[in-house]
């Protein structure tokens, strides 16, 4: 939350905006863009901030508001927004059920308000790239793949106990699978819609977690092409790329290492395209304004409530058809 506040601070400036927060914690911990955290006296003076309470949604015209809280509130305080007008920024997932989101839809269509599912990846440069190798076609068909993706949940948040986070509890949408989620969005915003073949949901290591830390699913597209699909809680350092093997030659992009290797063997072409100076920062002020573009200039949003639905969905069924009998 506090990321995606400096970042709306920075872009719409104070002059013509005031900014407001809802929180249900008095925990005063500045984080900042690079994880590093300080204590200070108070969160809402150093953003200079005005705190509301729930008795106050009502007194205020919103015309954005960022629904930053555990998974399974999302759409409890989305409702209660989108009935008074506000266009929505949801953070990723949508929820951790499909309960009550098509009565969001409505409402938003309704109330003629935009909705953007927090999955800043779609804006990495990497990402990009990999959309325009693949629109292309350059390399041939699809044969093999692999999408990774796993950090170690105890250092993800090194300022919080990861056990009494909602990412270590099934009751509040906890779980590899929903809470690394961008890895199945870009599988579908790569490939587009799969078809599961198999899938396995296990709990492998000794975290204080009541919930799945591992996924390893096997996907099919285009009649007979595999994609290996790997979330887990596990990975220490954490590992996270995208291989993707075509008849022509082949891509790879490595998040941690900031490259992607592209290989053209028809036209013996072999690349190796460094992001380097690429700021992690970037993909959230890329997202926030393709997400104000949207409410005031009709840009298109890149990750609207449709294409939230469609990756919860899919983690869902993948958790289905992997949890073992």
């Amino acid at each position: 939350g506090q990321r995606h506040l400096r970042i709306l601070i920075r872009l719409l400036g104070r002059k013509n905006a005031e900014f407001y927060c809802y929180r249900s914690t008095n925990r005063n911990l500045l984080i900042k863009d690079n994880l590093k955290t300080k204590n200070i006296k108070s969160l809402k003076n150093f953003y200079k901030i005005n705190q509301i309470d729930s008795t106050d949604f009502k007194k205020h015209k919103f015309d954005i508001v960022y629904i930053t809280n555990p998974i399974y509130r999302h759409i409890y305080y989305a409702l209660k927004f989108a009935n008074l007008g506000a266009n929505l920024f949801i953070e990723k997932p949508l929820s951790h059920n499909l309960k009550n989101i098509n009565l969001l839809n409505n409402i938003a269509n309704k109330k003629k308000i935009k909705i953007s599912v927090g999955y800043q990846l779609r804006f990495h440069p990497g990402i990009k790239l990999i959309k325009k190798f693949i629109k292309e076609k350059k390399l041939g068909k699809l044969i093999t793949g692999i999408f990774h993706f796993g950090e170690y949940l105890p250092l993800m948040h090194k300022y919080e106990d990861y056990s009494k986070t909602h990412m270590a509890k099934k009751s509040q949408g906890g779980g590899a699978v929903l809470c690394l989620s961008h890895e199945v969005d870009l599988v579908r915003y790569l490939l587009g819609e799969p078809k599961i073949v198999k899938t396995s949901i296990k709990k492998l290591s000794n975290l204080k977690i009541n919930v799945e830390d591992t996924l390893d699913a096997k996907l099919r597209y285009y009649k007979n092409s595999i994609i290996k699909l790997e979330i887990n809680f596990t990975d220490n350092p954490p590992r996270h790329y995208i291989y993707l093997n075509f008849q022509n030659g082949y891509i790879l992009w490595d998040y941690i290492d900031k490259y992607i290797f592209y290989v053209n063997n028809k036209k013996r072409i072999k690349k190796k395209i460094n992001f380097k100076k690429f700021k992690r920062n970037s993909m959230f002020i890329d997202q926030a304004k393709n997400f104000i573009n949207s409410i005031y200039k009709k840009e298109k949003v890149v990750s609207d409530i449709k294409e939230g639905l469609k990756t919860l969905k899919l983690c869902i069924l993948l958790k289905k058809n992997g949890i073992e009998k």
